[in-house]
């Protein structure tokens, strides 16, 4: 089995094409797709998130979790449990991708509310620029 060194930005020459981390930065707007899920009995939530409502993720394959702030299209809009909403998420800490696991959890409080994805236009940006990211970034307020 083939040894992977990660650096602080950077992957190890020569990777196999399903171990590609994609780095994006601290505090930049980046394109997801969000399911809230409803309220049951240890998962979900009772009310809607607005805004900038700060949640925890936790992406597929790592270990962290990550303080992101919820940002709607609409400022004055919402999402409701139950639905399904494009929006970007602004993330207090850089944080990293694997290409082929782009999906993450939602939390609120240590309680699962929530599950989510990359968008494709998100990655298909990043792969286009190694190690930069930022052009992944969507513009919500």
């Amino acid at each position: 089995m083939p040894l992977l060194i990660f650096g602080a930005s950077a992957l190890a020459a020569d990777p196999p094409a399903d171990a590609e981390l994609f780095q994006f930065p601290a505090d930049r707007n980046v394109a997801v797709n969000l399911q809230l899920w409803p309220l049951g009995l240890k998962s979900g939530r009772d009310a809607p998130v607005f805004h900038n409502f700060m949640a925890q993720l936790r992406f597929s394959g790592e270990p962290e979790v990550l303080t992101c702030a919820l940002r709607l299209y609409d400022p004055e809009g919402q999402l409701n449990p139950g639905e399904t909403q494009d929006l970007a998420i602004r993330c207090l800490q850089p944080f990293r991708v694997k290409a082929k696991q782009p999906d993450f959890q939602v939390f609120a409080a240590g309680r699962p509310i929530g599950k989510g994805q990359l968008r494709s236009a998100a990655l298909a940006q990043v792969m286009g620029e190694p190690g930069a990211a930022t052009s992944a970034a969507s513009a919500p307020p």
